[in-house]
């Protein structure tokens, strides 16, 4: 089942942000593997297609220099990595736009997240009643079901600033 991003813009009416929510699928895509540039074109991302065309400019300059098996194998590593990490430029597109990122939603295709999505928003208090399969969490009215609740950033103590650390973690007096 495919997740879906969802973005909204703040501080809008209820109506006005369910109208302008956009959701984002976070899947594979042969067509962007395809035409990278184009499907850049047709969604105005335009500051991956001009990375994406100043290095296709760059490999096709080093044409003579490089065998051309290295240019065909990174331009294929190229379309691999945008037709994966499509859903990702669009989130940030949509960051720079104004959007946040509100939550994720599971849904089989784009109407049913649009329908579980207007659902959650309209009427919240009915996920709420149940937070034990984790569709919501009862103790917090405000957190919509696919919102994590925020937590608090931990600073370190001074004693822990002290002490250097060693790998990931951190040597404790009492271990």
């Amino acid at each position: 089942m495919p997740a879906f991003s969802i973005y909204e813009k703040p501080n809008q009416p209820l109506e006005q942000t369910i109208d302008e929510a956009v959701m984002v699928a976070h899947r594979f895509s042969y067509l962007i593997f395809l035409v990278p540039a184009i499907w850049m074109l047709i969604k105005r991302l335009w500051l991956p297609l001009l990375a994406y065309i100043l290095v296709s400019v760059g490999l096709a300059l080093l044409d003579g220099l490089i065998p051309l098996w290295t240019s065909m194998l990174v331009s294929l590593i190229i379309a691999i990595w945008i037709a994966a990490e499509a859903p990702n430029l669009m989130g940030w597109a949509l960051k720079r736009r104004g959007y946040e990122e509100v939550g994720l939603i599971y849904a089989d295709n784009l109407e049913h997240c649009e329908a579980r999505y207007i659902h959650a928003r309209t009427h919240p208090a009915d996920l709420m009643s149940t937070g034990s399969d984790g569709s919501g969490d009862p103790n917090n009215p405000n957190l919509l079901p696919w919102q994590e609740p925020k937590t608090p950033s931990v600073m370190p103590t001074q004693k822990d600033q002290d002490q250097p650390v060693i790998g990931l973690f951190p040597t404790s007096e009492n271990a």
